[in-house]
């Protein structure tokens, strides 16, 4: 493990609250509001499901059992419990993803397979900042290293007889090019917080790579958890954290180990449901903030195209040929 990094995750802060429509801090604190009660959901039905049969008429009765059961109340009413009225609890969640952004983890396509080569140490000084900065949830939740970076939290939950939940998120983010520092606005390493910092950034602020994708999620999903541990919940069933750290390209070493030691211990199926990265965005629209749930997300795919013609000789080609003389416009996409 690398040298331990000082977290000054408890000094003051002053915070003020923003007025815009996109704002890391707000999505952070949002993310920290919506987990805690899906966290402490404790029905012990399965929700019902319709299907997706278009030409059936359902009842008043079927359409009423499908709808999604209402929240609990929050374990604790307390002014603390809000981090919207909370200036202390806010100040440390935007420090911590301040600091999370400060650990350098950016992971590149010709990054080796194995986890153990040296060019994966860096992933040990954010290791190191989760377990500095959230001692409770380590102490709490069973915690296991998967293919040496990778991280799987287990909250045990009351009913063994439920199917777990799983949320994920990714320690790792895209890298930064040298030729593109002059166009940052703040340095994306510094994790630098603003109040007000600019006319189109009025509120408070996280600057730098990995504030939006995804170690907002991250460390919204280990803060709404150390609050309900530090108030002595146990959730009625299995809540299990999966933290991959090569996500951005791929998956291969993080992801894909993570779903096969959870595959193992749980079986096909085996989830009532899961909350990925998706889209966290923040808007004020009609005079309130909406949060938008993002219910699908890109992905990739590679195609191989292979056209077979009779031979022949370039000088006097046939009407249609094997391939078609193209252009394109490549442009800098920041």
């Amino acid at each position: 493990m690398s040298e331990k990094t000082t977290l000054p995750f408890d000094n003051p802060v002053s915070l003020e609250r923003p007025k815009s429509k996109r704002n890391t801090y707000w999505a952070l604190l949002a993310s920290l509001c919506l987990l805690a009660p899906i966290l402490h959901f404790s029905s012990r039905s399965t929700l019902p499901h319709l299907g997706c049969d278009h030409h059936k008429i359902y009842s008043a009765a079927e359409l009423a059992s499908a709808k999604c059961p209402a929240q609990p109340p929050a374990l604790d009413i307390g002014h603390h419990w809000d981090p919207n009225t909370d200036e202390e609890y806010a100040g440390r969640a935007a420090r911590r993803l301040s600091k999370a952004v400060q650990v350098r983890t950016e992971s590149y396509d010709d990054m080796p397979l194995d986890p153990t080569d040296q060019r994966w140490d860096k992933m040990n000084a954010f290791s190191e900042m989760l377990e500095d900065g959230f001692p409770r949830v380590y102490a709490a939740l069973d915690h296991e290293y998967v293919n040496t970076h990778g991280h799987l939290f287990t909250w045990k939950g009351k009913d063994k007889g439920l199917q777990p939940i799983l949320l994920t998120a990714h320690v790792d983010t895209v890298p930064v090019l040298q030729d593109t520092l002059g166009l940052w606005r703040y340095p994306p390493f510094e994790g630098t917080i603003t109040v007000n910092g600019t006319d189109d950034t009025p509120g408070t602020w996280i600057w730098g790579r990995g504030s939006s994708d995804c170690k907002n999620s991250l460390m919204g999903i280990l803060g709404a958890v150390e609050r309900l541990v530090t108030e002595g919940h146990t959730p009625e069933r299995t809540v299990v954290l999966a933290f991959g750290f090569d996500e951005e390209i791929g998956g291969p070493r993080g992801a894909a180990h993570l779903t096969k030691a959870m595959t193992n211990r749980y079986g096909n199926d085996s989830f009532a449901f899961l909350i990925d990265e998706g889209f966290s965005g923040l808007s004020n629209d009609y005079g309130a903030f909406v949060l938008s749930m993002g219910m699908a997300e890109k992905g990739s795919v590679d195609v191989e195209i292979k056209v077979e013609n009779p031979g022949g000789h370039s000088s006097v080609p046939p009407k249609h040929t094997g391939s078609k003389p193209t252009s394109c416009t490549i442009r800098p996409v920041c």
